[in-house]
């Protein structure tokens, strides 16, 4: 359940202080156009269209939440927040100003009104709000739930600082009924006077003058993953499909094909390098090409340079482990990520993306969906090269049965499926290059 917008003390300042940040945006653009004040003449012939496009701005923030309730508590994402809205604002701005009949065209103004309004909107929110609703840098906090989750959260709030939430109680729900619940948590509040209720998606009750947020939407918040025991399968799907747009799906789609191929051909150099130093170790095949499991359960062939001494197709003995092992040269191709480079033909052909969860080979989905609730559901976004698991989860099951690290695994890339997005997928491919750069150089 996401976050209710609501009009409170906070989201009235926050309101007022980006519609003066956009204002003095246009007036400093105007400004430095022509380096000079701009005259009244000028001004109004800027402000009647922009006066529109503002509607449609702020509509893009509430849609993507910069005015919850509680967006002042957990800043981390803020940022990307803003420029991801900043990118569709911009976007929306180059439409209207193509097809509305209006007197200016300003294309050197609108590039100076993105940059400033951006920059003056995340200097307001992350310092100047700050000091405008004065430090609260601790929330006395009511969790209430039950579950391995719900007990991390409650150790992460009471032993650490910088979640600016402090732990005023916990109600361990496990063996109470409903009406029992309810008792607990008002005679809590009472003794405790929380400003926070922290609650469990599948404790259904509110007490009048606590705000409440989701344990699962702060558990995303705090440790980038969703929180596997708390899911509702109806809900994620809601949410993960609203995250999709056209839009997204489009420019996703372009970007994937223009770096598959610049890159592919660029790869092409390599080829005979990986080929004779493959062929000269064991005078093996040079590529396996590996039945992966895509978008929406389909098959495909996924191809990649040989690095161990057989095909690892996930047909495993009883103890789990696969028999094969990986080559020298095997080892140098999957430390540098040179044997991932077939994989920019998929990637173009439309089978995988450049980011997304990593695609499983079929014998271990099987096995996956058996022991793994929920596993199904990584399969509602296309494959990738590389994938917000492969950041954050260190625990990389390989070559063998391992569900305890899968799960851990599926949780990373559920969070994004449920979050995805441009500026996500540039994170993602910025801190691939990060580690493959960090890889070589150890």
């Amino acid at each position: 359940m996401p976050m209710q917008f609501l009009f409170g003390r906070d989201q009235v300042l926050l309101f007022l202080g980006d519609v003066a940040a956009f204002v003095v945006a246009l007036y400093l653009a105007l400004l430095m156009r022509h380096l000079a004040l701009p005259s009244l003449a000028d001004l109004w012939a800027h402000a009647v269209p922009f006066s529109f496009l503002l509607i449609l701005w702020l509509v893009v923030f509430v849609s993507v939440g910069l005015y919850d309730r509680h967006v002042a508590l957990f800043e981390r994402r803020l940022s990307a927040t803003i420029t991801e809205a900043q990118i569709v604002n911009f976007l929306l701005a180059l439409a209207f100003f193509f097809v509305a009949p209006v007197a200016v065209q300003p294309k050197t103004v609108l590039a100076l009104y993105f940059i400033l309004s951006t920059a003056l909107i995340v200097v307001w929110r992350l310092g100047v709000f700050r000091i405008f609703r004065g430090n609260r840098a601790e929330v006395p906090s009511l969790i209430v739930g039950t579950g391995p989750e719900i007990e991390e959260l409650v150790r992460t709030v009471c032993e650490t600082p910088k979640t600016g939430l402090t732990c005023a109680a916990f109600i361990d729900t496990a063996t109470l009924g409903a009406q029992e619940v309810e008792k607990r948590i008002a005679e809590a509040a009472q003794l405790h006077n929380p400003s926070l209720l922290i609650l469990d998606p599948r404790v259904d009750v509110r007490i009048p003058g606590i705000d409440v947020i989701e344990a699962d939407d702060l558990y995303e918040t705090l440790f980038n993953r969703v929180a596997l025991g708390l899911l509702d399968r109806a809900s994620f799907i809601r949410a993960a499909t609203r995250r999709e747009s056209r839009l997204y799906d489009l420019l996703k789609r372009a970007m994937d094909m223009l770096a598959a191929l610049i890159l592919g051909i660029l790869s092409l150099i390599a080829y005979p390098f990986v080929s004779l130093a493959i062929f000269l170790e064991d005078r093996g095949t040079l590529f396996v090409v590996q039945q992966r499991v895509g978008q929406g359960g389909s098959l495909f062939g996924m191809q990649k340079f040989r690095s161990m001494t057989g095909d690892d197709s996930g047909q495993y003995g009883k103890d789990g482990k696969t028999k094969l092992r990986v080559t020298k040269v095997g080892n140098f191709l999957r430390k540098s990520r040179l044997d991932e480079l077939p994989q920019l033909w998929s990637v173009l052909r439309g089978t995988q993306s450049l980011v997304g969860p990593r695609p499983e080979l079929l014998p271990l989905v099987e096995l996956y969906r058996k022991e793994i609730p929920h596993y199904d559901l990584r399969h509602l976004a296309a494959p990738g090269l590389s994938g917000w698991a492969q950041i954050y989860h260190d625990n990389h099951p390989h070559h063998g049965t391992a569900v305890e690290a899968t799960k851990e695994k599926l949780a990373y890339d559920l969070y994004y499926i449920k979050h995805r997005s441009l500026i996500l997928d540039l994170d993602i491919a910025l801190k691939t290059m990060k580690t493959l750069v960090l890889r070589l150089g150890a």
